[in-house]
């Protein structure tokens, strides 16, 4: 009925919540980071491609056509033989993320509020990651890289270190309200005292989540169970338990046979620790083949600790429920080297059912504590460990030491000769509602029994802190993994040969007597020359165990011929040593290979290569670099984006043309779509040099190295006074000033690359010589011709208009010098002398004597030798005119034209008795 109810909730498709949107915290230094896609395999690419098909087509994400941040993804198969996509962000956004703020709940306190609960319901989020929409600013870190372009994540995505708070975080929001569920990350576990009472919280809960806008997998969903499995334990109206499954599983794992596989059994029992009140003690031997410098060799203590720890899991080992309503023991105890300790509750019956245990060993100083002390650390800390149960609760402290009733129980004050530790732990021990009470040794049970199984055992943190949760998922890969690294028997020898072709070929020719000489069977083994045959089916899990020490090819082959036996086995096993990661990753670099050189480019422009310096002074240096003429461009920037980039290598063409060849690393300035498509509009043929290899871009290595080397100099020599572009511009005169043994003929890049020298400030340490070529006479003739232009003839004295401007007034003036050909000195009424072009002048008209008498009578011009000399000293007063001395007027030359008779113009007369006129 409830599935029919919420059907919406459960359809296909993925959900999408409407509430939040998440947003990825990037660190206040981020920078961006570019990461090429993986190579893979023809069948891996094609699966790849349906993959993301699918997740376009379900708006998980969409393709664009360029980004300055991106991952490498890969493919990792599921259960159900289909696909996971996983992107690799720790190649660059992970480590640029801040640290998730939003922990995992501990599983106990989820099993603390299952108290008398009987029916139990999970229910799991379909593809849960991908139903939490990013916000738009931080969809674009989530950029991966494919054979088939880039793609944006529109939700989040597995992979992210913040993933997983991020959706634990949004669970936790949507339910907090609804004691009966329990969210952890993407399942819900649902708890109910009854069935009417389950019923009711489902649809709360289911009610919730459909407001919300998420989805659920009702193939995943168990509901209405009176025994369920969560994180990896057992639960039900009793208590906890370990999963028997997992538990089987653990106990049919083979013994270690080195520290790897002995880490990954003690990672896997570890887990159920709680259950198990002796544990530090058992593991203690295997715990000192971890130790540095001990060296491995497997024995009886060892073997007996592993077959113990097995059967101790085996036991029925049950956590009851903690339930507020019941009261609530803690039981503390010290040995020697250790301590420990149990939570239980006492039931009605008056039986006493133990919670959860600790136990940890001390440390070298604990370790000199006498006996009071370390009884009393061990009361300290089990309520430690306990204190999420403990707190706001009464409970009772039991210990076997009777000297602290005293010190921790008196209420009427501390005691005045007690240790200064013991006051701090009293004072501590102060905030929580307790009742210490005393109980024999004989009486004491299991926390006696924990504290006093410890012994020599290493130094470790507390139980709570070191241990590790895992899920069912994770739990079950560590699983696959131990199972693959059993060692192959002789039973699964002879098992496999049924289904192996060539062996039953080699039994048959022994049956028949035509076998081959170096064949025989002993124990239903086949052997070759002493060397077992190995089926096919088994030979990868033989080869991983001739490769368990990492040995190079030579030493495993060796290895292999001595003991098995199978066709192509030498090249099998240098395949296999070939593509060990582990090896691979620690392999020494390869033995260099010859060098390739750039081709040699025949003229400027052919080639030219670029790279970023800095930052430097808190700038960043584009250097551009001619391979043909050793010109170097520098253009001082703020920031290094695409943008910045496209302008400068813009001015740079402007400025000397545009190269056929442009050569750059793999910044992402470089390979955005921007600058892709700037290379395309000037048909630029754009070359990267490899990844992790700059000596392909050697040139421009070179010249960055060359101007930080410089701007640091200058640094040190004008101090805060540096002005970068100042100090950029003086390096690039003198780099270009200078002869390079790069260049074609030794000469300067200036030379090589425009043709000519530049003229520097070493320049004028020659004597001056100029070349008086005279004027250009035909293009003065050419302009002459153009335009109508006439020589005018001015001197001084000589009586002008003159105008500055088109907009303003002529005014009138005297010319008494000048400068050149066509400038003139004009000393106006004012006596302020204005130089003035000649096509700015025009020369004012003879005046008839009567007018002559009438304006020109106050006025006395004279013409010294100085203003011939175009030399005028100023007025003795600048604000009164002084009339310049009279001029004699020389006669006017003969006019060349005709006077020009006027007539008085006749307008028309009309008549109203005429029709026309002719």
């Amino acid at each position: 009925m409830l599935l029919l109810e919420f059907q919406p909730l459960f359809a296909e498709g993925l959900g999408r919540c409407t509430k939040v949107k998440i947003h990825l915290p990037l660190k206040k230094d981020a920078t961006p980071f570019f990461c090429g896609p993986r190579r893979l395999s023809l069948h891996a690419t094609q699966v790849l491609r349906e993959v993301i098909d699918a997740n376009v087509k379900d708006g998980v994400m969409f393709k664009v056509d360029y980004s300055e941040v991106a991952s490498p993804c890969s493919l990792v198969p599921k259960k159900d033989g289909k696909h996971r996509l996983v992107v690799d962000y720790s190649t660059g956004l992970n480590e640029r993320l801040e640290e998730p703020c939003y922990s995992l709940p501990l599983p106990e306190d989820i099993y603390a509020k299952l108290a008398g609960c009987k029916v139990f319901s999970i229910l799991d989020f379909s593809n849960a990651y991908h139903q939490l929409e990013l916000a738009e600013e931080s969809k674009k870190y989530t950029t991966i890289s494919t054979p088939f372009g880039l793609f944006r994540y529109n939700c989040l995505s597995q992979g992210l270190k913040t993933a997983v708070s991020d959706f634990q975080e949004t669970a936790v929001l949507m339910l907090n309200d609804i004691p009966s569920a329990s969210p952890y990350i993407d399942d819900v576990l649902v708890a109910s005292k009854s069935v009417a009472e389950h019923t009711s919280h489902l649809k709360t809960v289911l009610g919730r989540i459909m407001d919300w806008g998420f989805r659920l997998n009702a193939d995943k969903c168990k509901l209405y169970k009176s025994q369920i499995r969560f994180l990896g334990k057992l639960i039900d109206a009793q208590g906890v338990r370990p999963d028997p499954e997992k538990v089987a599983a653990i106990q049919s794992m083979p013994d270690p046979t080195d520290v790897s596989t002995l880490r990954s059994f003690l990672g896997l029992v570890n887990y159920y620790q709680q259950f198990i009140p002796s544990f530090r003690d058992l593991r203690e031997p295997l715990d000192d083949l971890l130790k540095d410098g001990n060296k491995w060799e497997w024995s009886d203590p060892h073997q007996i600790a592993a077959q113990t720890i097995k059967e101790k899991l085996a036991q029925e080992c049950l956590l009851t429920h903690y339930d507020p309503r019941l009261p609530i023991i803690v039981a503390a105890d010290a040995s020697q080297n250790g301590i420990g300790g149990v939570i239980s509750h006492l039931l009605p019956d008056g039986q006493e059912k133990p919670i959860q245990f600790f136990s940890r060993a001390l440390d070298s100083t604990q370790r000199k504590y006498d006996q009071t002390n370390k009884e009393a650390l061990a009361l300290v800390t089990a309520v430690k460990v306990f204190h999420r149960y403990l707190e706001g609760q009464k409970f009772t402290l039991l210990t076997d030491h009777k000297a602290l009733l005293a010190t921790f129980g008196n209420k009427k004050g501390l005691p005045i000769l007690a240790a200064n530790r013991l006051h701090r732990w009293a004072l501590f021990l102060a905030a929580y509602n307790f009742d210490i009470k005393y109980k024999k040794t004989t009486e004491f049970g299991q926390a006696d029994a924990v504290s006093r199984l410890i012994a020599r055992t290493r130094e470790i943190p507390e139980l709570y802190e070191e241990e590790e949760d895992l899920d069912d998922a994770v739990f079950s890969d560590i699983m696959i993994k131990q199972i693959h690294q059993l060692p192959v028997t002789a039973n699964e020898i002879i098992k496999a040969y049924e289904t192996d072709e060539y062996g039953q070929t080699i039994l048959k020719s022994l049956a028949d007597g035509t076998r081959d000489s170096r064949f025989f069977v002993v124990n239903g083994i086949i052997m070759m020359n002493n060397r077992v045959y190995i089926p096919a089916v088994l030979r990868s899990r033989v080869l991983d165990q001739l490769h368990v020490g990492h040995n190079g090819i030579t030493i495993t082959k060796q290895l292999g011929r001595k003991h098995v036996y199978w066709p192509n086995i030498t090249v099998d096993i240098e395949k296999m040593v070939n593509s060990c990661y582990s090896c691979i990753q620690l392999s020494k670099a390869p033995i260099k290979t010859t060098l390739a050189s750039w081709p040699r480019s025949i003229k400027p422009g052919d080639r030219i290569h670029m790279d970023f310096a800095g930052p430097l002074l808190g700038k960043m240096f584009l250097v551009i670099v001619d391979s043909c003429s050793k010109w170097m461009d520098v253009h001082v920037l703020n920031a290094a984006t695409s943008w910045t980039t496209i302008l400068s290598v813009g001015r740079y063409i402007a400025n000397n043309g545009v190269p056929r060849v442009v050569v750059t690393d793999n910044g992402c300035q470089f390979t955005s779509g921007e600058f892709s498509i700037f290379c395309q509009r000037y048909g630029i043929t754009h070359v990267t040099s490899p990844v992790y290899h700059p000596q392909s871009n050697g040139q421009a290595e070179r010249c960055v190295d060359i101007v930080k080397r410089y701007v640091k100099k200058r640094a040190i020599i004008d101090g805060p006074n540096l002005d970068l572009v100042e100090c950029i511009n003086e390096f690039l005169l003198c780099y270009r000033s200078t002869p390079s043994t790069a260049t074609p003929g030794n000469v300067t890049p200036s030379i090589a690359h425009h043709g000519h020298e530049l003229r520097t400030t070493m320049e004028l340490l020659r004597p001056q010589l100029f070349d008086n070529l005279g004027p250009d006479d035909e293009m003065e003739a050419q302009f002459n011709a153009q335009y109508g232009a006439k020589p005018r003839n001015l001197g001084n004295g000589d009586r002008v208009y003159a105008r500055k401007q088109k907009e303003k007034p002529w005014f009138e003036g005297i010319i008494h010098g000048r400068r050149g050909k066509k400038i003139f000195g004009v000393l106006d009424m004012d006596g302020k002398t204005h130089w003035m072009h000649t096509n700015n002048l025009i020369k004012r008209a003879t005046l008839l004597p009567k007018d002559e008498l009438v304006r020109d009578s106050p006025v006395t011009i004279s013409i010294s030798s100085s203003m011939l000399s175009g030399h005028v000293s100023p007025p003795s007063s600048p604000t009164a005119y002084q009339s310049p001395p009279a001029v004699t007027q020389k006669s006017p030359p003969p006019r060349r034209y005709p006077l020009r008779q006027r007539k008085q113009t006749q307008f028309l007369q009309p008549d109203s008795t005429k029709k026309s006129y002719d």
